[in-house]
């Protein structure tokens, strides 16, 4: 049986083979999603963006995002919400987007399991997201 961590880190070895524009495409899903965050980030390289979608990742790879990464989200999210006028919606949306274009991305290999696993992951990140949020 196949664990939802394996999951997980096949569809984005799987996403970083198939889709060499991955970074491109999610900000692409994005700002179709909200456009007004397209003038936000309009001061934003693609150094930074694709550092903020590495953390992304690096947290949905995180088995443990509840209890190891509470402080850093809260952090986070208060600095981007205060500090950059950023929606709390738009944390959300963001991930929307991600998943949208793993999904995609990693068609290959997406079949019921992965995505179960997957979706529960970006279930666990959304209410991490939503506590730093109150």
């Amino acid at each position: 049986m196949t664990t939802d961590q394996a999951w997980i880190e096949t569809a984005f070895d799987c996403a970083a083979v198939d889709n060499l524009n991955f970074n491109v495409d999610v900000y692409q899903t994005f700002y179709r999603a909200e456009p007004s965050v397209a003038s936000l980030m309009a001061h934003i390289d693609e150094l930074v963006q694709n550092k903020m979608l590495s953390e992304v990742i690096r947290l949905l790879l995180n088995p443990n995002i509840e209890s190891e990464e509470a402080g850093y989200l809260n952090f986070e999210v208060k600095t981007h919400i205060q500090g950059y006028g950023v929606s709390p919606l738009m944390f959300l949306s963001f991930n929307r987007a991600v998943y949208e274009v793993l999904q995609s991305s990693a068609a290959r290999v997406w079949e019921d399991d992965l995505a179960v696993a997957v979706t529960r992951r970006f279930a666990v990140l959304s209410d991490a997201l939503t506590e730093a949020l109150t």
